[in-house]
């Protein structure tokens, strides 16, 4: 196993698989892994697969509830603009990060209720609103949430700070990772992301014969265009010549039906 997966403290200590279904959660594709296989092999299978969200989508439901509100949390600092103020969804949930009480968890309640729907870091305080399956502290323990509702806001919040830098995905993407990582072996994941390095995936060879087969299909149409186009120029041509013809007919009908000329007035004058 790759040593980036090896040791890591913090994760919880039961299979992926087990976790994945807690949280109602599941990969985009399956993977080879055994159902007992714990969280650092199926990381690493993840990653020599070339598969980086199910990476932080494993990573989401592996964490701690504490750390995994940690990790959304750097993810919406990511959103707030250099100079920008934080909202009340983020610095409350840092707080509930730094010392989970229950005050803590209903002032971020009351900020995710409160919020804008264009907050951009709307899901942290939401992470840490349901952290322990209900929908809140108070009153609202008594109703269940959503099942991993908490840890799907935790993966979410990565996603936006990922989709913030399309530009950049391969390297932003890895970026997230290694913060997750970081946390799960004990760290606070302030990582530098200058340190990480992208990793582009190779092409798929199934794709790649997909593109040849829509390039040759290209080229027949082409090759049928311009075929119609000999066609059409061809066309022209003969009706270019029959219109010819048909100007010669009314040429040859100015003459008399003896084959002379009808004489033109300046004829007559002069006889005159």
């Amino acid at each position: 196993m790759d040593e980036r997966f090896a040791t890591l403290p913090k994760i919880v200590a039961q299979p992926a698989a087990r976790l994945l279904a807690l949280s109602n959660a599941s990969f985009d594709e399956p993977v080879t892994a055994p159902a007992a296989a714990d969280v650092g092999a199926v990381l690493a299978e993840l990653d020599a697969s070339d598969r980086p969200t199910d990476m932080i989508r494993l990573l989401s439901v592996a964490l701690p509830v504490r750390e995994g509100v940690w990790w959304a949390c750097l993810a919406g600092r990511d959103r707030v603009p250099e100079g920008g103020r934080a909202p009340k969804t983020l610095t409350t949930a840092e707080a509930w990060a730094f010392e989970p009480t229950e005050d803590k968890r209903k002032a971020a309640r009351e900020a995710l209720d409160a919020a804008d729907p264009s907050d951009p870091t709307v899901l942290c305080a939401m992470a840490v609103a349901m952290c322990d399956g209900k929908l809140g502290p108070g009153e609202l323990a008594q109703y269940d949430g959503p099942p991993g509702a908490s840890q799907t806001a935790v993966f979410g919040m990565n996603m936006l700070s990922l989709g913030d830098r399309a530009e950049e995905y391969f390297h932003w993407i890895q970026v997230l990772i290694e913060r997750g990582l970081d946390i799960a072996r004990g760290g606070n994941g302030t990582i530098d992301p200058a340190a990480v390095e992208a990793k582009i995936p190779a092409p798929d060879p199934d794709d790649l014969e997909e593109d040849e087969e829509e390039d040759d299909d290209e080229d027949d149409f082409d090759d049928d265009d311009d075929d119609e186009d000999i066609d059409d120029d061809e066309g022209d041509d003969e009706d270019s010549g029959e219109d010819d013809e048909g100007e010669d007919d009314r040429g040859d009908a100015s003459d008399d039906g003896d084959g002379d000329a009808q004489p033109s007035d300046s004829d007559e004058e002069t006889d005159r």
